[in-house]
């Protein structure tokens, strides 16, 4: 079976171009929301978690440490003194990793690692 050449408008392909450069743009959006997804930085970026390769790696300020996330069955958030807080990991009966961080950020560490391990 022989193609046969495609006569298109000048309208027609100026609206393909634009329908291809809303799907690249969109392409990367989704790219960039499914990589920022395994990333949190917090406290103006003095400390940041990332889920890779089957790891929790925390760094910054506040503690450095790495975890493996099917260790992890839970995180506890406990007040320490005033806007301060103890944000543990807990895997297997033990602690596997623990700061004593800002409140809000012990929270939003919280929410961010279970919804990750849950």
């Amino acid at each position: 079976m022989a193609v046969s050449h495609i006569n298109l408008t000048e309208e027609t392909v100026v609206l393909l171009k634009s329908l291809w450069q809303r799907v690249r743009q969109d392409i990367k959006e989704v790219s960039k929301q499914q990589k920022s997804r395994n990333k949190l930085s917090l406290g103006a970026g003095t400390w940041k978690f990332v889920f890779k390769d089957g790891w929790l790696r925390s760094r910054g300020v506040y503690g450095r440490f790495d975890v493996r996330v099917i260790d992890i069955e839970t995180v506890t958030v406990s007040a320490v003194d005033r806007g301060k807080s103890t944000l543990k990991i807990i895997g297997h009966g033990t602690t596997l990793a623990e700061a004593i961080v800002p409140r809000n950020i012990a929270e939003k560490a919280q929410r961010f690692i279970l919804g990750h391990v849950n």
